[in-house]
Order: structure tokens, then C-alpha cells, then sequence
């Protein structure tokens, strides 16, 4: 686990480029502070730098590594769970390895297939190639989005990096607001790549891959989500071959030079990456947050009960209330985008205490995602939307969306003003959101969100779906996990140097999921069907339990010193350029309607830390 950058066809004078390289890994040490190593090309005007976060083979994996004649060079941020088959591969095909560890797999894997080869990488990574003969370089992002990857150009050259910072730090690119981006976060609670937050700064999407040459950019799509035709088959069968490959990609995923614990709730996934890290021989430190001011979300009983089932010795960390106003500015800056899809300061906390003792935590991450574990998938009355779209006029749904107060005339017109099929799946990504009161938007603001940013659904995923929980899995799967749950589960876990593993996102798992019938997943409104039948091994009360999820605790807001943090960041913003109208936030926060205002508390701490 890494953090990289670097940079190509630069301005930067040769005798500097060392020095902005240095900049620019510095600036994200947290994400490797055990080695820091530098590659650079005069005559390209080019140059790689990675910061290691040690997990396998400590000694001899530094990077950049090169092929055996030093004409490639890469860089790599994650792990490949299938390296060892890959190496055996190249190397009886002539390729020589210096190290044991899995970056060295990726040059050689470049060297006999190109880009065509990055399909085979079973994994998480974020990675470049620096290909000296061809000129070019290459970028790469996992075909799921555990790793991520920024890049901008302009006329200073092209520069990426793991984080914005690191892109900032190089002292060539500057920090300006996408509005549309801004518009994309207020409905949906992320941004959907390649947008940031962040004007001129792209974010390389899942599954794609980018090359630099002389010639410009271009960029190509090597890994889609791809439903196949399902498998019909008893269940019991189903889930003893969903078990046997589970199992598997949990004894891939414990495979380190460093201890591996696991983070646990006490819900059915992160319980069953548990056990059968356990059941593989391994000895495992687990990790919770617990919550002492509100019991009503505290899942403490369910998660020591999982310990003890299992023998682990166990951590908790708590979550109070009063910490809020401090994690929260520390924590957007962390995450650097404004995402709300996930609880990005709890997740802090407990990555805080998980890297008191380990390096690595398995997470059931994903999950919810692949085998169907959100109740709003049974969402019947989106379909009837859907049906009824043609017949609404479109400017009459725009206007009677922001004045719907249910949740199904909300979803009716939200899905009738999309003027196309994105803007319908935004919808559908955006159906718990409230609609942004426009009254309260600034105009740059205001502007960006009628021109928001969606989410780019292959064509070749939508077409392989069969039933509408495909579709709506595909887009959960393509746009909240990708774009929302993963870019901050990563950024919040490398800000502790924590590598996140998540074997429910395996590609053994995900070609398992793809074939598997829709009514082994959700049907009469219960979740991860297919899961009902592995967790008997499971105390009774941890099997019996439906989804309860990690989120941040109700009427935060009702705490006084919390309401008065949140006018206060909220007022203390300038008048004039900034996000708000100060006269409609005065009286909507004058009005009592705190708690719906989350949102616009999280984005302008993210406006506060970039753009104040």
C-alpha cells in the first residue's frame, strides 16, 4: 500500500523535477511512512515517486520497480491477490524477478500484454507505468474503485497523484470549485468521477485506464460490472459454492508480512470475514466503535459477542457526541471531496485505534452492494415512477419536487424533471436526499446544480442487466460504493497508514455474484438471502439480526453545543463567494430545521478547508 505520483511532459525545470517529486510524496506520508523512493527522466520531462506502507516482502518491495532492462518503471498503490499466478506465468514465459512482492508483477504483466493486461490483476490498485521506448505513460484505477487516482493537465504538464493534496503540493496546480461537482454532492452525497470538487482536477474512474503521450490523453474502460445469464440452482447448492470462494478470498486477503486485524460490527458481513479469518489459522485483533451517548445505534453487545465467539482479542473506541465539531473539519479535509454517502468520522475513529496495533484490517465492505443488502431496492414505487415518466411534464416535476413532503412524490417528480436516463439514475442515487432548497444556494452554486455531474453507467452493464435489482445494484455499485463509500473508507484508513481489505469485492466473488439468480439476493423485502444460509456457524443472535449499518447517531442536532457548532460554521462563512445566501440560512436555521441541514454543515467544512 502506497502513496504515489508523479509527473509527465512537465514545465518543471529538469534540475527541480526531483524536488516537486519529493513535494508532492511528502505530502502524503501518512499513506506510506516506511519508504519513500523516486524515479526521473530527463529527456521525457518525467518522473514517479511512491511513499510505502510496507505489507509484503518488507525488504525487498520498494518502488518504483523496473523491468530487467530499466526502460519501464511503475508505481502502485494496493495489492493483487493473485500475483504468485502471475508471476509463475511470466516467468515461464522468460521474465526475471528481483523482489517477492506483487508490484513487480505489474511491469512484467505491461511488458507481454500492455494495457490488455490490466484485466488480470485480481485486486485493489491505483498504479502507473512510465514506459521510456513508447513515451507514454499509463494509469490505472481497480475495476470496483478501492484505490484512487487524481490527475490534471494544463499547460505546466500532466501531474497525478493517490490524493488532491499531493497534486497541490506540487506547487503547479491550484485549488478551484467545481460547481457542478458541488451540485452533484448536495443530491447525491458524492461525486461521480472523473469530477472532484475540485475544476481541472479528474478522477480516474473505476475500471478504466488513462495514457499520456505526446499525441494527448486517452483513456478506455479494461473492467465493467457484467451481469451474466443467472444460474438457476437450489440454495443450499449456491451457498456452499459462495462459502468455498468466500473463504478463499478471506485466506487471500490475510496474506501479509505484517499483522492483520479485522474491523467488526456484529453485523453478518465483517462477522463472517471474522470467522473465517479465523477459521484459517490466523490470529486475529479486532477492532468496533462503540457509541456510550447514544444506545439506540450502540452495536457493542452484537460485536463482543462475535469476539468471544471467536476468540479475538478485542478493541473498542468510543464515539462521543462532543467530539464531533473537532473530527469534523479534520475529517472532510481527509477525505478531501464532499462526500456524505459514508460515515467518514466514525470510520476515522476506529481506523485511529485499529493502527495502535496492526497495519492491515479485513472489512465486510461491498457486501450490501454484490448480494443485495439495502431495503430500498425493494423500492416498488421507483418503478411506477419510471412507467409514468413520459406522461409528467418535466417543468411542472422540477417544480413540485422541492414541495413534496413524502418520500414517494419526491421519488415521482425527482424521476420525472430528469431529462435523461442519467439524470434518472441520479434520481434513483439521490432518492433519500431532500432537494436542496435553491433559495439558500448561492448562485454559482444554484448554476451547478441544474448542470450536475452523474454517474457514467457503462452501456455494456446496463445492457447485461435482466431485472430491475440488477439495475439498481449496478448503479449502487458503480456510484455511491465507488465514488462515496470506498474513496473514503480509503482515504480515512491511509490518513492512520491502515491498509482496508475487502474480500467481499474479490473477482472470484464478483463473478460468483454476477450469475447468481436476483431472488437469492433480495426478495419480500429481505436482504442477502444467499448469506441467510452461511451464517449458522454464527451465535444465534448475531444470525438472527437484520441490517443495521454504521451512520452517524439521529438528532445529532437536538445536543446544543452541536446546533451551536453548526450555525455557527454555517454563519461564520463570508457573505459574499462563498456557498449560502446568509439571509436564507439565518431563517431556515432560525426555523428549527437543523437536522436537514447535515449536508450543507459538511460541505462548507469542506469549502472551509480548500477554499476559505
Amino acid at each position: 500500500m502506497c502513496g504515489i505520483a508523479g509527473i509527465f511532459a512537465s514545465r518543471v525545470d529538469p534540475d527541480e523535477h526531483e524536488l516537486v517529486l519529493d513535494r508532492m510524496g511528502d505530502a502524503m506520508r501518512h499513506r506510506g511512512p516506511d519508504a519513500r523512493g523516486t524515479f526521473v527522466d530527463r529527456d521525457l520531462r518525467a518522473g514517479l515517486v511512491s511513499r510505502r506502507l510496507s505489507i509484503v516482502d518488507l525488504a525487498g518491495g520498494n518502488q518504483p520497480i523496473s523491468n530487467e532492462d530499466g526502460t519501464v518503471h511503475v508505481v502502485f498503490n494496493g495489492e493483487i491477490y493473485n500475483h504468485l499466478d502471475l508471476r509463475r506465468d511470466l516467468e515461464a514465459r522468460g521474465h526475471v524477478f528481483r523482489t517477492r512482492c506483487d508490484t513487480e508483477a505489474i511491469v512484467h504483466l505491461y511488458e507481454e500484454h500492455g494495457a490488455g493486461g490490466l484485466e488480470r490483476l485480481h485486486g485493489m490498485f491505483a498504479a502507473a507505468i512510465l514506459d521510456v521506448p513508447a513515451r507514454r505513460l499509463l494509469l490505472a484505477r481497480d475495476g470496483t474503485g478501492m484505490k484512487p487516482l487524481y490527475w490534471t493537465r494544463s499547460e505546466e504538464g500532466f501531474f497525478f497523484a493517490s490524493e488532491v493534496r499531493g497534486l497541490l503540493a506540487s506547487g503547479r496546480v491550484k485549488a478551484e470549485p467545481d460547481f457542478q461537482a458541488i451540485g452533484a454532492s448536495l443530491t447525491a452525497g458524492f461525486i461521480p468521477a472523473p469530477a472532484t470538487g475540485f475544476r481541472n482536477i479528474h478522477k480516474l474512474a473505476a475500471g478504466r485506464w488513462l495514457s499520456v503521450t505526446a499525441d494527448g490523453v486517452t483513456s478506455e474502460r479494461f473492467w465493467r460490472l457484467r451481469f451474466e445469464a443467472a444460474r438457476h440452482r437450489p440454495a443450499d447448492e449456491a451457498a456452499q459454492d459462495l462459502e468455498r470462494i468466500l473463504s478463499a478470498s478471506v485466506r487471500d486477503h490475510i496474506a501479509a508480512d505484517v499483522p492483520v486485524g479485522a474491523l467488526v460490527s456484529g453485523g453478518w458481513d465483517s462477522s463472517l470475514v471474522a470467522a473465517w479469518a479465523c477459521r484459517a489459522g490466523h490470529e486475529l485483533e479486532t477492532f468496533s466503535i462503540v457509541f456510550p451517548d447514544h444506545p439506540e445505534v450502540d452495536e457493542q453487545p452484537y460485536a463482543r459477542r462475535v469476539a468471544e465467539h471467536l476468540g479475538t482479542k478485542h478493541h473498542e473506541i468510543a464515539f462521543r457526541t462532543a467530539e464531533l465539531p473537532t473530527l469534523l473539519s479534520r475529517v472532510v479535509a481527509t477525505v478531501e471531496e464532499p462526500v456524505m454517502r459514508a460515515p467518514a468520522i466514525l470510520q476515522h475513529r476506529v481506523a485511529e485505534l485499529a493502527a495502535t496495533r496492526v497495519k492491515c484490517v479485513l472489512s465486510g465492505e461491498g457486501a450490501d452492494e454484490v448480494f443485495g443488502g439495502y431495503r430500498w431496492l425493494g423500492n416498488r414505487w421507483f418503478g411506477v415512477a419510471e412507467t409514468l415518466r413520459p406522461v409528467i411534464p418535466g417543468a411542472m416535476a422540477r417544480m413540485l419536487r422541492p414541495l413534496s413532503a413524502h418520500w414517494r412524490w419526491r421519488t415521482l417528480f425527482g424521476v420525472a424533471a430528469a431529462p435523461d436516463r442519467p439524470g434518472v439514475d441520479m434520481a434513483w442515487i439521490g432518492q433519500h436526499y431532500p432537494e436542496p432548497d435553491i433559495r439558500l444556494l448561492a448562485d454559482p452554486v444554484r448554476e451547478g446544480l441544474a448542470t450536475r455531474a452523474a454517474i457514467d453507467l457503462d452501456a455494456a452493464t446496463r445492457d447485461s442487466c435482466a431485472d430491475a435489482l440488477q439495475r439498481r445494484l449496478s448503479l449502487e455499485f458503480a456510484g455511491p460504493l465507488a465514488d462515496g463509500i470506498l474513496l473514503t473508507g480509503d482515504k480515512v484508513s491511509m490518513a492512520h497508514s491502515i491498509e482496508l481489505r475487502m474480500p467481499f469485492l474479490h473477482r472470484p466473488v464478483l463473478d460468483f455474484a454476477s450469475a447468481l439468480p436476483s431472488d437469492l439476493k433480495f426478495k419480500d423485502g429481505r436482504e442477502k438471502r444467499i448469506l441467510e444460509h452461511l451464517v449458522g456457524t454464527l451465535p444465534p443472535e448475531i444470525a438472527r439480526r437484520r441490517k443495521q449499518g454504521l451512520g452517524y447517531p439521529r438528532r445529532l442536532a437536538a445536543d446544543p453545543a452541536i446546533s451551536r457548532f453548526m450555525r455557527e460554521i454555517l454563519l461564520d462563512a463570508p457573505r459574499e463567494g462563498g456557498l449560502f445566501v446568509r439571509d436564507g440560512l439565518e431563517r431556515r436555521l432560525n426555523d428549527g430545521a437543523l437536522e436537514t441541514m447535515w449536508p450543507m454543515v459538511f460541505l462548507q467544512a469542506w469549502w472551509n478547508a480548500f477554499f476559505a
